[in-house]
């Protein structure tokens, strides 16, 4: 009986152990599959001139982004400095999830955001080379004269 017992535990111990080798093993694979993309949100046409962040009508916008963040597909996100819009951390599958996300976002929806399609907008960080992220950044927050920036 003391044999079978042991056994038993035996079993368990090493069934429960795969178990979680397995789900270890599948969430890192999750995660490789994952690519990360930059977004800046720009001011979009519903924008209150002359207000900050702060008193925008961005409500909806940051529950929409904190349900992102519990999915996972949003790994960090906050307002620019400047009162000139803000950034976004997406981790998902591919660039036209990334566009999907943004594009159902409730600010792009009512226009008060926008997202500059150049030369960041949307863009994986892979793609941008890392001497390069500064300078792309600070491109994409210069002043709209003469560009168009565009909801997905």
């Amino acid at each position: 009986m003391k044999i079978v017992i042991t056994s038993l535990m035996f079993s368990l111990t090493v069934a429960l152990y795969s178990s979680h080798v397995l789900v270890a093993a599948d969430e890192q694979q999750q995660a490789a599959a994952k690519t990360t993309f930059l977004v800046i949100y720009r001011p979009g046409p519903a924008w209150l001139v002359g207000k900050p962040v702060s008193e925008q009508p961005l409500k909806e916008h940051g529950k929409y982004m904190l349900g992102l963040y519990v999915k996972g597909s949003m790994k960090l996100a906050g307002p620019l400095t400047d009162n000139a819009g803000g950034a976004v951390v997406l981790a998902v599958a591919d660039e036209s999830e990334a566009k999907a996300i943004v594009t159902e976002d409730p600010a792009v929806k009512s226009r008060n955001l926008c997202i500059r399609n150049a030369p960041v907008g949307v863009k994986a960080v892979g793609q941008i080379r890392e001497e390069k992220v500064d300078a792309a950044i600070s491109k994409a927050l210069q002043p709209t004269a003469g560009r168009r920036d565009d909801q997905i």
